[in-house]
């Protein structure tokens, strides 16, 4: 009978053990697939923050161009303003000269807002 209870004994503990397997085994398929979802999240976090850095890329030589092209107007206001001192100081400031200067003033501007036009147009679609 003492053999019959070790053996009884024995099995119980190998049931527990089982079962304590089948919970670990459990566990662990758990942290598997957790493992495969953040590993899913950071593929796609990845790709994100690739995009972002291409836009951030993207908008840095946008500003670098607009500045580029704030200073070259501000060129041209400045050397417009020259014209126009050097303008009134020859004509002694006469409707003819004054004319011609609000003439050429008008063409330049014109011109700027062509590019202007441009530039928005090429942002717009691109």
């Amino acid at each position: 009978m003492s053999e019959l209870q070790s053996l009884k004994r024995q099995h119980d503990r190998c049931e527990k053990a089982v079962q304590e397997s089948e919970y670990y085994r459990g566990q662990h398929r758990s942290v598997l697939s957790k493992l495969d979802s953040t590993t899913q999240e950071m593929h796609t976090l990845r790709s994100k923050y690739g995009d972002v850095l291409t836009g951030k890329q993207r908008l840095e030589q946008e500003v670098h161009s607009l500045s580029q092209a704030r200073e070259e107007d501000r060129k041209e206001i400045n050397d417009l303003r020259r014209q126009q001192q050097e303008a009134v100081i020859k004509g002694n400031g006469t409707n003819e000269t004054l004319n011609q200067l609000y003439v050429n003033t008008l063409r330049k501007c014109e011109a700027i807002k062509g590019k202007l036009a441009f530039f928005i147009y090429f942002k717009i679609n691109v």
